[in-house]
């Protein structure tokens, strides 16, 4: 009866491929390699698109564009003010508002003002919307989110003596 035994699987047993320890470590293993081959297929597969191909180059132009813009914008001298949805819901069209004015409090007419809205987590679902002149300096545009969750704005202004860009974040509420 102990011979039949060892030629099982059991711990006494002499081949290695017949102890379950040394099974059970080669399954551990064989487990993790085919997560970690799952993983990486998936983040291959599922890529947003939102790391850029010249990140390199970006970055460091990034600091020079910062102050040229910084100057641009005191010599400017524009002010904005940017009304949002208190609660914006998925779905469902409110006004999103930008008030302009020069730097002497005039409003500012006759700019092209558009609001670019970025999903942080998926490139696929950004959009832009232009924003029409209501009255001198008020900017307007009814804005229905397709998803809930957080969304990215930048608010571009631009104007024969210059631009002006600033981004606020806000969360879509479910319905």
């Amino acid at each position: 009866m102990n011979a039949s035994v060892e030629k099982g699987f059991s711990q006494s047993n002499k081949s290695a491929m017949r102890n379950p320890w040394v099974i059970g470590m080669i399954g551990m293993i064989v487990v993790v390699l085919a997560v970690n081959v799952a993983f990486i297929t998936t983040a291959f597969v599922t890529n947003p698109g939102l790391v850029n191909e010249d990140y390199y180059e970006q970055g460091r132009s990034y600091e020079k564009e910062i102050n040229k813009k910084q100057i641009e914008r005191s010599n400017l001298g524009w002010q904005l003010n940017f009304a949002t949805p208190e609660a914006p819901r998925l779905g469902q069209a409110a006004p999103y508002r930008l008030v302009v004015t020069d730097k002497l409090g005039r409003p500012l007419k006759g700019a092209e003002v558009s609001i670019h809205a970025f999903r942080p987590s998926n490139a696929k679902d950004d959009f832009q919307v232009v924003l029409s002149e209501l009255t001198d300096g008020i900017y307007e545009a009814r804005i229905s989110f397709p998803l809930k969750g957080i969304w990215d704005l930048i608010i571009t202004v631009k104007q024969a003596d210059g631009g002006w860009d600033m981004a606020r974040r806000i969360s879509v509420l479910a319905p």
